[in-house]
């Protein structure tokens, strides 16, 4: 079963919101970041607001922000060109679990 989870890292001092991804979700995100080309650039991430998605399928887990998708699996790090529209599809999910107006946040 392919499951994962997506949280909204914008909140410091309280929980970010989250939610469950379904296995047909899990698998289209994990098709999608397969289909990437690497990058040396790494975007730089605000201190305050909306610093991205975290998305966490199995041992690996993702930061996407700025068109930059952060794959970790272990002591591995590698930066992607999100050319597949991670972030979009992202932030039609957080859209409809009621988190929209939080990616445009600033605290």
């Amino acid at each position: 079963m392919h499951k994962g989870e997506v949280e909204i890292d914008v909140f410091s001092g309280r929980p970010n919101p989250r939610w469950k991804l379904s296995s047909s979700e899990a698998v289209e995100l994990q098709t999608r970041i397969k289909a990437l080309r690497q990058t040396a650039s790494s975007p730089s991430i605000p201190a305050l607001g909306f610093r991205g998605f975290v998305v966490r399928l199995g041992a690996c887990s993702a930061v996407v922000f700025s068109k930059r998708v952060i794959v970790t699996c272990g002591r591995s790090q590698s930066v992607f060109v999100d050319t597949e529209g991670i972030q979009e599809l992202l932030s039609r999910q957080a859209g409809g679990h009621g988190f929209g107006r939080l990616l445009h946040s600033q605290f």
